[in-house]
């Protein structure tokens, strides 16, 4: 026969067991209401951050437009200097970050936390506003300043042309060869550009003397060419080369004409002298 005291010790045991197992399964329901009411706060702080992001970053764009508003509407009123909305709007934007940095820092996660920091913000804001605004008024009196101190430039005079080409025989070299025959070597000559217009001169050497055919009196011994053009009352030295001829009866004056020609225009001008080669 089982002691009595060991079946009263088991059947105790039981029951203590069974009342455990239903104190755990009524515990259950409650542990899992309080990690579903965790899992809640976590996903309403998350939105609520989520949220007060995207508030911060309306609150920062509106402001800018605002801003730009302003600043356009200023230049277009003569109040501020256009050359310096740059900078104005880079220390405007630094302001905003400041002020979104100390939003940021005192914004909490209740609503009373959340209207203090904006009371706060509104008040940081308004001097800053106002600071702007006495800057902008000075720059203003600067800009009005420096306008009436600056000296009035004086209308450029017209540049006037003599309206005419000139061609100048600067000199002429020559050598004797030998005591009855003698050469001219080269021609010096300017050209002054006295009209209102691009010449691109050519220009044609002749020699010849009362014994010679008239033949030379046509035939070229060297010409010069300025390609790139004479501007519009520039003047232009040049020299022609002369193509070797040998002259003879040296008590005879040699004629020399030089030959002023446009590229565009055809002759223009001429110019003559003459010379005993020695």
């Amino acid at each position: 026969m089982e002691d009595t005291d060991d079946i009263f010790s088991d059947f105790e045991d039981k029951v203590k067991g069974k009342k455990e197992r239903r104190e755990t399964e009524a515990k259950r329901p409650q542990e899992r209401e309080r990690e579903e009411n965790a899992d809640q706060k976590e996903i309403l702080k998350e939105r609520y951050r989520a949220e007060k992001e995207a508030l911060e970053e309306k609150y920062r764009k509106e402001m800018e437009v605002v801003r730009e508003k302003e600043i356009t509407e200023a230049i277009k009123q003569g109040k501020i200097n256009p050359s310096l909305h740059k900078v104005e709007r880079i220390i405007y934007i630094s302001v905003i970050l400041i002020l979104l940095g100390y939003l940021i820092y005192n914004i909490g996660f209740s609503g009373e936390e959340k209207a203090g920091s904006e009371q706060a913000a509104v008040k940081e804001v308004a001097p800053v506003k106002e600071e702007n605004k006495t800057a902008e008024a000075n720059k203003t009196e600067e800009k009005k300043a420096e306008v009436k101190e600056a000296p009035k430039e004086e209308p450029k005079e017209e540049q006037k042309y003599s309206g005419s080409i000139t061609l100048t025989i600067a000199r002429i070299y020559s050598e004797k060869k030998t005591n009855a025959t003698g050469q001219i070597t080269q021609i010096d000559f300017t050209i002054d550009n006295g009209k209102n217009k691009v010449l691109t001169p050519v220009v044609n050497a002749y020699i010849y003397d009362d014994d010679t055919k008239e033949l030379w009196e046509t035939v070229s011994r060297g010409a010069y060419t300025y390609p790139i053009g004479m501007k519009a009352g520039a003047k232009q030295k040049g020299s022609i080369t002369i193509t070797p001829k040998t002259f003879s009866k040296l008590d005879l004056k040699k004629s020399i004409r030089v030959a002023l020609n446009d590229t565009k225009d055809g002759f223009i001008t001429a110019a003559n002298d003459a010379i005993l080669i020695s």
